[in-house]
């Protein structure tokens, strides 16, 4: 190059320096949100806001204020910065490569705000203001333009963290953006802002969607698909549009109320939905179709959505959910032919005689909760009957455990791998009906119950058990039955041998037990050569004797006869000193806890 142009050069770069550098103006805010949010691809979108307090007045629908360590810095440099826009392409951003639209010092600061950003971790906030208790935790920005987004996680949580002193405040606030905030935050215009970001997420993948803030008032806000534009077909109804969200697998909704619109439109628009996760979630009227009588989100017998628009659906989870009745949750969870996981949790009284007989043949996972309150089995006996494929049953709270339940669950001996019976209310004879699902099911790994003792009748031992591979044994054994012919030393002893006998056995628990003397007679259990963790007797446990305690006798034979042992839990006895001590000593890398483990 000649001296000539490294001459102009120079003298054209003078020229620059004496300009005066132009600083943006808030009215060109938009067109550089809308860059950025093109720029930014994000797979795991958070909500952020790149704007600060000389912004608020432009971008007042997006006044959610997340904080990087250093967001006013970059901010402040940007607006001080000439940012230059090419008119042409930004007519045309759809098809002009984004890193050539901004000036190279833009995009180093910007590149530096995605770094932390669009990190997996959670989502940032300002914890240098001292109005903490602002509820702006959660509203997309970048969302609302980028229109490959693959995961959103909205997460609006009312969170109050005060500060150690005022003298640590380095920001003050506007008091005019925090009032407006705080009306925006409690109007029903931000959660519909929030459907309107998911309308638009054609490419999502994963929602997550919480919103506890929202139920804070009287009148919760609901999200709601008043203004949406998206089919919900019914059964019979041709399909004369793509559905809004075809590569959407996975949805994630707590702490919300929801109409009924919303849900069903997501399983009519979702070809690929794979779960669906509902947690204390609240039904309202939508505005579509009329409700049905009982509020089953409209699906009932004259308004089955298309099975073949969400037939995909693997796991429905209905935890607590009001405004829809348990008849309406297991309606819903029977037309879906694939169905293989189904969780239902009900906090209120329900129609006992309900009765179900079929529709449930896809399950492999099935767990009903229900208040600890004495309900009838009718239903349930059903539901597990039909579920032919039944791998995983779970049953908890006030479900009534009798033989019509039992026999279900015996219809599934080739099958059922995990049963788990916690707190359930116990019909006369129960426990024979737990002794004949151990010697009837073949298959069974693992088998917990809680809240119900297990008696201990030696003659009940000696009939064999099919569950010859089980691994996870946790019951409460009753060495003191009534009516038995039997000490209680001797039902002791028959029940150690039994468990023996269980020689895959990984994990035992025989907490709250009652009648078990000690941990001396089990002589026959160094068989268990296997067994990684042990939940021992509760040494509280009313009519124990005195030494019903662990010893450095038990620790050593745990030391030399169990060596894959790793956590010991159920410890309550005051004097459990040299055990303790010997066990600390000898495997310390046994982990010994107070309380129920298993």
């Amino acid at each position: 190059m000649s001296s000539g142009s490294n001459g102009a050069i120079h003298h054209n770069n003078s020229i620059d320096k004496k300009r005066k550098r132009k600083a943006l103006s808030p009215l060109d805010l938009p067109i550089i949100i809308e860059q950025v949010g093109t720029y930014l691809d994000l797979k795991d979108l958070r909500a952020c806001a790149l704007v600060n307090s000389h912004f608020y007045k432009y971008l007042e629908p997006f006044l959610w204020w997340f904080s990087l360590e250093n967001t006013d810095a970059i901010l402040q440099h940007l607006y001080n910065s000439n940012i230059r826009f090419n008119a042409q392409k930004v007519s045309q951003k759809n098809k002009v490569n984004p890193l050539y639209r901004l000036e190279e010092d833009f995009l180093n600061h910007l590149d530096e705000l995605v770094k932390k950003i669009g990190s997996s971790s959670a989502i940032h906030r300002r914890t240098r203001t001292h109005l903490s208790p602002m509820p702006l935790l959660g509203f997309i920005l970048l969302g609302w333009f980028c229109d490959n987004v693959r995961s959103i996680n909205f997460r609006f949580s009312w969170q109050y963290t005060p500060h150690k002193s005022q003298k640590d405040l380095d920001h003050k606030l506007d008091p005019a953006i925090y009032t407006m905030s705080m009306n925006y935050a409690y109007s029903q215009e931000r959660p519909d802002r929030v459907v309107q970001v998911i309308e638009r997420s054609r490419c999502l993948e994963e929602l997550t969607l919480q919103d506890e803030m929202a139920r804070k008032r009287s009148s919760a806000l609901a999200y709601r698909w008043i203004d949406a534009k998206i089919p919900g077909r019914l059964r019979g109804e041709p399909s004369l549009t793509a559905p809004q969200w075809p590569r959407l697998h996975t949805v994630h909704v707590k702490d919300c109320d929801i109409d009924d619109d919303f849900l069903r439109i997501l399983l009519c628009n979702s070809p690929l939905l794979r779960r669906l996760l509902l947690f204390n979630i609240g039904f309202h009227q939508g505005t579509k179709v009329q409700p049905s009588k009982d509020t089953t989100n409209n699906i009932d017998s004259n308004e089955e959505p298309d099975l073949d628009a969400h037939s995909s659906l693997r796991e429905l989870t209905l935890w607590h959910t009001r405004g829809m009745s348990l008849a309406g949750k297991l309606d819903l969870a029977r037309i879906l032919p694939h169905l293989q996981k189904l969780v239902v949790a009900e906090d209120r009284d329900y129609d006992p005689w309900l009765s179900f007989q079929t529709g449930f043949e896809s399950l492999r996972t099935l767990r009903l909760e229900l208040p600890n309150m004495d309900h009838s089995s009718v239903n349930f006996a059903g539901v597990v009957k039909s579920a032919t494929r039944l791998e995983n049953l779970s049953i908890r709270g006030g479900i009534y455990f009798d033989k019509m339940l039992c026999n279900a669950i015996r219809k599934h001996s080739r099958t059922l791998t995990s049963l788990t019976i916690q707190h359930c209310v116990g019909a006369n004879g129960y426990s024979s009906s737990l002794y004949s699902i151990l010697q009837s099911c073949h298959e069974l790994k693992s088998f917990k119950v809680v809240g119900l003792t297990l008696d201990c009748h030696p003659i009940e031992f000696d009939e064999p058990w099919a569950c010859t591979e089980l691994e996870t044994l946790v019951v409460a054994p009753n060495c003191v039955a009534r009516e038995s012919m039997y000490t209680s030393l001797e039902a002791q002893r028959a029940f150690y041998r039994k468990i023996a006998s269980l020689i895959h056995l990984k994990v035992l628990g025989f907490g709250g037990g009652v009648g078990i003397n000690s941990f001396y007679a089990a002589d026959e259990l160094h068989l268990l050569t296997g067994l990684e963790q042990l939940e021992v007797l509760d040494l509280k446990s009313a009519g124990l004797e005195e030494n019903a305690t662990l010893t450095v006798e038990d620790a050593q034979m745990m030391e030399g006869c169990w060596p894959k042992l790793k956590a010991i839990s159920g410890l309550f006895h005051m004097d459990l000193g040299p055990f303790v001590s010997y066990m600390g000593n000898h495997r310390p890398e046994v982990s010994l806890a107070y309380g129920y483990g298993c």
